[in-house]
């Protein structure tokens, strides 16, 4: 019985992968402060200057994961909950279970009337 949970928290750990997902998030997040700096830093800013700074944070986004609309999603509830207003999407338990990891059936939330 404990092999079996092992085995199944093992299996998990792997397709999931949390450390490699910190990793890059800290990496990430190390080129968007980076790219700030350089931004302030700038005196003077002219088109060219600006479409090297729009230039360099593409680039930072292409190396970030997709997005999860799912997860999105429930945030945007929980924030229209917390701020009294009434714009839900109806979200399956089965993708709120799973939202973290993976979206299942996005194009399935409708807005709740």
């Amino acid at each position: 019985m404990f092999a079996a949970l092992v085995a199944i928290l093992s299996a998990i750990n792997l397709v999931v992968a949390p450390s490699q997902a910190a990793q890059l998030h800290e990496e990430l997040a190390s080129r968007f402060a980076e790219l700030e700096c350089q931004i302030k830093r700038a005196s003077a800013v002219n088109s060219e200057r600006l479409n090297v700074f729009i230039a360099d944070r593409l680039a930072i986004e292409s190396d970030e994961p997709p997005a999860l609309r799912v997860l999105d999603t429930i945030c945007h509830n929980e924030l229209c909950r917390a701020l009294g207003y009434k714009d839900f999407y109806k979200v399956d338990p089965v993708q709120s279970f799973f939202a973290n990891i993976i979206d299942l059936w996005p194009w399935r939330m409708k807005r709740q009337t």
